[in-house]
């Protein structure tokens, strides 16, 4: 009976984007007495802390970029699309769309790869407590398999699951994981 009450009351926000589908959650899931926390609030253990992460380092000219990648993943972010998308040489060449990271990633081609990294940051008006940008040793594979150079998160703002697998694997194929933050612009 609950889930056909959430049906009839938050219909019109299932069609829209994620962020509008988590915040009617957020909001049956308070109405009936629970408090939304982020998994960032229940264990602080899972935030990207700021810095690399891999013994693998990016370049000066990369991480000179970092606050420019961050932000053109915010700006994609805008669109409720999605947290993720693909920078080299200061513009976007793949965004994440409905289908997620990995689909993005394994549809990107060589050239657009050369060089690339994967940034994902928190949307601007998401709900912080719902869905923080989160990478895994699956990320790090995929991206390595897609060719870049290296995956660039939003420090504290992002989960890594497995920090310990998600640092081996990064070194192993020879990628980066950094962890930046940025001012909002």
């Amino acid at each position: 009976l609950g889930g056909i009450v959430f049906l009839v009351r938050y219909f019109g926000v299932l069609r829209r984007g994620d962020d509008g589908l988590h915040r009617a959650f957020a909001d049956h899931m308070t109405r009936h007495g629970f408090r939304v926390i982020s998994p960032l609030d229940a264990n602080p253990d899972l935030a990207a802390a700021q810095g690399c992460l891999t013994s693998v380092q990016p370049t000066a000219e990369q991480r000179a970029a970092f606050a420019g990648a961050l932000n053109l993943a915010k700006s994609h972010g805008e669109s409720d699309e999605g947290q993720a998308v693909v920078v080299a040489g200061g513009k976007i060449v793949a965004r994440e769309a409905r289908a997620g990271t990995d689909a993005m990633l394994a549809a990107l081609s060589p050239a657009q790869a050369k060089g690339a990294i994967l940034v994902k940051a928190m949307k601007p008006n998401q709900l912080v407590s719902m869905d923080p940008p989160a990478i895994g040793e699956s990320t790090v594979i995929n991206a390595a398999k897609a060719g870049l150079a290296g995956i660039l998160v939003e420090a504290g703002r992002s989960v890594l699951v497995d920090e310990d697998r998600v640092r081996a694997k990064g070194d192993e194929l020879g990628i980066f994981v950094y962890a930046d933050r940025i001012e909002a612009q």
